[in-house]
């Protein structure tokens, strides 16, 4: 039985730890912050005003997250918990999510909307940065014995469109996936799903907005039947970020590589000790 020394087992563990911590710490050279908020308001009650449209939901910026729940008021929403506007993200851990669940008997035209933004600044003096983003989500709709249900997922790039989830469910008029019409049967259940990486270059003392919305739509419900649904999940993250030197290829943070190279050299040394003490 090898008898390991406990300064060199307790050393390797504080090496691991530290390079699984540093890894994933964002730069101070870039500004990073996400908002998260309910996209739609009355502009007399002060209140947003679902009269026939039950949502709960989550929103969550990093560890911010915040509640929505009916009101005491009739048809009203309240939103309980963080802030989520502006919140500071300094860990590629930190995520930027919705949840919604909604329920709808409208009649007419009812809406409900999150508007999310990641906000991006490069105030580097002459290095440029290549940044990782990662998006997922799942998005779903339907409807029962008439009227529809619409729910829109998307994301721009500086104001330019370029994701997009829009799915309805119509009992009257037929399905719908992203524009295109879905064979038969009308209404019941729509989903789509995705998972998508995208990157964006950022020069030094360049900006980048990341917007999105994820729009609840309903109308046309007949009194008394099943309520129409929409359900969805979203969440967008900075999953990488490389740094590239002027005048030098681009890199990705140093600390991995040359760790790993001190590692297996430390390794191979204490391999070099039981071997000895064995003899």
């Amino acid at each position: 039985m090898i008898n390991f020394n406990k300064k060199i087992i307790l050393t390797t563990f504080l090496l691991f730890t530290h390079f699984s911590i540093s890894a994933s710490i964002i730069t101070s050279d870039l500004t990073v912050e996400g908002s998260i908020a309910l996209g739609s308001i009355d502009q007399v009650s002060g209140v947003w005003i679902t009269p026939d449209t039950t949502f709960t939901g989550s929103m969550s910026v990093g560890s911010n997250s915040s509640q929505v729940n009916p009101s005491n008021l009739p048809g009203a929403l309240d939103v309980v918990g963080d802030n989520t506007s502006n919140v500071a993200i300094t860990d590629t851990d930190q995520k930027l999510s919705f949840n919604t669940n909604l329920f709808s008997h409208a009649v007419e035209y009812e809406i409900v909307a999150f508007d999310f933004n990641m906000y991006i600044e490069n105030t580097h003096a002459t290095d440029t940065f290549e940044l990782y983003f990662v998006f997922n989500f799942l998005n779903e709709v339907s409807t029962e014995f008439g009227g529809f249900s619409s729910s829109l997922i998307s994301l721009y790039d500086n104001n330019d469109e370029f994701l997009y989830s829009d799915i309805i469910s119509d009992a009257d008029f037929g399905n719908e996936h992203n524009g295109a019409p879905l064979p038969p049967p009308y209404g019941g259940p729509v989903a789509d799903s995705g998972y998508f990486n995208f990157s964006h270059t950022l020069l030094a003392g360049e900006s980048l907005n990341i917007t999105g919305m994820i729009e609840a739509s309903f109308g046309f419900i007949p009194p008394g039947v099943t309520p129409a649904m929409q359900k969805s999940f979203g969440e967008l993250g900075l999953n990488d970020v490389r740094q590239i030197h002027v005048g030098q290829p681009p890199t990705s943070v140093p600390e991995p590589s040359s760790f790993i190279l001190f590692l297996s050299i430390f390794i191979l040394s204490i391999r070099s000790k039981i071997k000895r003490s064995k003899i």
